[in-house]
C-alpha cells in the first residue's frame, strides 16, 4: 500500500460484516470452572446432607449480534501506509448456562477460630474464610465497592509509566488461572485469609491510595510486615500453580498455561531477594507516587525467573537425592540460586498440600442444587484497530487494538432458587467483582481474536484498499 493510498470505507464495512456473519460461530469462550460462594451452608431438604460448600459456575456460551457492526467512519482515518478502523456494535447478547453445586461438609459447630463457644445456623461463611482471622473485620460489601473502583482507577496511571504496560500484560494473560487455582483450592484460599492478615493488608493498601502514605509501612499479626507477606502468598500462589501444572499432561495446553503463570508469579520473589533482599530493615517505604515514580524508571530492570529456573527450584526441593544433587549442579551451572534447607521444607510441605487437596477433590461428589439460563446484552461494544501495510511482504499487519464495552451485568435466572441458601448464592454472585471483571475480559478477548481474523481477511480482497 502506498502511502495515502484511498479506501474504499463502504465497501469496507460490507465486507466487514459478511465475514462476521461468517465467523460469529467461532468465538470460543471456555466454560468457566466452578467459583467458591460459601462455605458450611445449610442445604435444602432434597439434598441428601444437611451442610455443604456451594458452588458456581457458567458454561455453554453463546454470542449473538456481532452482525450489527458499523463503521464509525467519523474516527477511520489513513496515515501512510497505516489505517486507522473504529468499529461499533448496535447490539450485542451473550446466553449461557449456569450451575450452582453443593458438596458434602462435616458440621463444625464449635468456633474453633474464636472462643469455642457452639455456633448458631446462622454461622455460613464466605468462600474463603477460614475463621482464624485475628480479630479482623471481614471487609464489609461497601468497602470492597470501594477498593475495586479504587483499583480500576490505578489502571491508566500504571499502564501510563515506562514497565507498567509489562506489569498489567502480565496479569491478564495470567488471571484466568490465577482464578482457576483459587478455585481449585480451599488451602490456598485458606493461607490468603488465614489470620486476617490479607484483608487489614488490602484495608492499609487503600487508605495509603487515598492519602499518599507509605503503603508497605506496617507489620501484621504473623509478625511479617507488608512485603514479606505479599512475597509469601505470591509462593504460595506459585506452588499451588505448579501443582495443577504437573496434575496435567505435560506439553499439553493446560500444562503450559498453570506452569507460566507459576513462573511469572515466582518473579515477585526474584525482585525480592535482589532488590530488597530478605531482611525487611532493607526494605524502603514506598507512597503510591513512589510506585509510579519507580515504574516510570528506565534504569531499573524488573527481575525475571525464567521457566527452567523456576522448575529447577521445585526440583530442588522435591527430587529424591540423586535428582535434587542433580537440579543443583544445574543451578550452579546456570548462575541461579540454590535452595536452603529450610526453602526446600517449606516447598516440599506446601506440594504435599496441594497434591493432597488436588487428589482427593478428583474422587468429590457433588449434588446440583439447580441449573438455568443467563444473559446479557452489551450495548455499545466498540473497537479501533491500526493495521499497518508492509509494501515488502505485501502483507497487512494489526500493530494495535482494542476492544470496549460498557458496564453490564449477568441476569441470571434464579426463579427457583427458594431456601436459606438461595439468599446466600444471590448475596455472593452479587458481590463476586473479579469473576464479572474475569467474564468480561473473556468476552472482549473471544470478540477481538474473530473481529481481527476478519479485518484481515477484508483488508486483502481487491477493491477495499487501493
Amino acid at each position: 500500500m502506498k502511502n495515502n493510498k484511498k479506501v474504499n470505507w463502504q465497501a469496507l464495512e460490507t465486507e466487514m460484516l459478511n465475514g462476521i456473519r461468517n465467523k460469529q460461530n467461532q468465538v470460543s469462550l471456555k466454560d468457566t470452572p466452578f467459583y467458591p460462594l460459601a462455605f458450611h451452608t445449610e442445604m435444602p431438604e432434597n439434598i441428601g446432607f444437611d451442610n455443604g460448600h456451594v458452588s458456581f459456575r457458567f458454561h455453554d456460551f453463546n454470542i449473538n449480534g456481532l452482525d450489527t457492526l458499523e463503521l464509525n467512519t467519523e474516527l477511520c482515518k489513513t496515515d501512510k501506509n497505516k489505517l486507522r478502523v473504529a468499529l461499533r456494535w448496535k447490539d450485542i447478547s451473550l446466553k449461557a448456562k449456569y450451575e450452582v453445586k453443593a458438596t458434602y461438609a462435616s458440621r463444625i459447630n464449635i468456633d474453633t477460630g474464636g472462643n469455642m463457644q457452639e455456633l448458631d445456623e446462622s454461622y455460613a461463611k464466605a468462600a474463603g474464610a477460614d475463621g482464624t482471622d485475628n480479630g479482623v473485620t471481614p471487609l464489609s460489601p461497601d468497602e470492597i465497592d470501594t477498593m475495586v473502583t479504587q483499583a480500576r482507577a490505578q489502571k491508566d496511571p500504571i499502564n501510563g509509566t515506562y514497565h507498567g504496560p509489562t506489569l498489567m500484560a502480565s496479569y491478564y494473560k495470567n488471571n484466568e488461572s490465577y482464578n482457576t487455582v483459587f478455585c481449585t483450592s480451599a488451602r490456598l484460599r485458606g493461607l490468603w485469609s488465614n489470620g486476617g492478615v490479607t484483608t487489614q493488608m488490602s484495608r492499609d493498601t487503600s487508605s495509603a491510595l487515598s492519602s499518599n502514605a507509605p503503603v508497605n509501612n506496617n507489620t501484621y499479626s504473623n509478625g511479617l510486615d507488608y512485603n514479606h507477606n505479599s512475597f509469601q502468598q505470591q509462593v504460595n500462589v506459585s506452588i499451588a500453580l505448579y501443582v495443577l501444572a504437573n496434575a496435567s499432561p505435560k506439553g499439553s495446553p493446560q500444562y503450559q498455561q498453570y506452569m507460566t503463570a507459576a513462573g511469572d508469579s515466582s518473579n515477585f520473589s526474584s525482585t525480592i531477594q535482589t532488590n530488597l533482599g530478605d531482611n525487611s530493615a532493607n526494605i524502603p517505604t514506598m507512597t503510591g507516587t513512589d510506585v509510579y515514580s519507580t515504574l516510570n524508571d528506565k534504569t531499573k530492570t524488573p527481575q525475571v525467573t525464567n521457566m527452567k529456573e523456576f522448575i529447577n527450584s521445585m526440583d530442588q526441593a522435591n527430587g529424591d537425592a540423586s535428582t535434587s544433587a542433580g537440579a543443583d549442579e544445574e543451578a550452579t551451572k546456570n548462575g541461579w540460586k540454590i535452595l536452603s534447607e529450610q526453602e526446600r521444607r517449606d516447598i516440599r510441605e506446601r506440594i504435599f498440600l496441594f497434591r493432597e487437596e488436588l487428589m482427593a477433590d478428583k474422587n468429590t461428589h457433588f449434588d446440583l442444587l439447580w441449573s438455568g439460563d443467563c444473559h446479557t446484552e452489551l450495548k455499545g461494544a466498540e473497537a479501533t484497530m491500526t493495521i499497518t501495510y508492509n509494501e515488502e511482504k505485501a502483507a497487512w499487519k494489526i500493530t494495535e487494538s482494542d476492544v470496549k464495552f460498557p458496564a453490564f451485568a449477568v441476569e441470571v435466572d434464579d426463579s427457583m432458587w427458594t431456601g436459606k441458601v438461595a439468599e446466600i448464592v444471590r448475596e455472593r454472585l452479587a458481590s463476586m467483582h473479579f469473576v464479572k471483571s474475569l467474564l468480561q475480559s473473556k468476552i472482549q478477548s473471544g470478540i477481538q481474536k474473530v473481529t481481527e481474523k476478519v479485518m484481515l481477511h477484508t483488508l486483502a480482497t481487491p477493491g477495499i484498499a487501493q
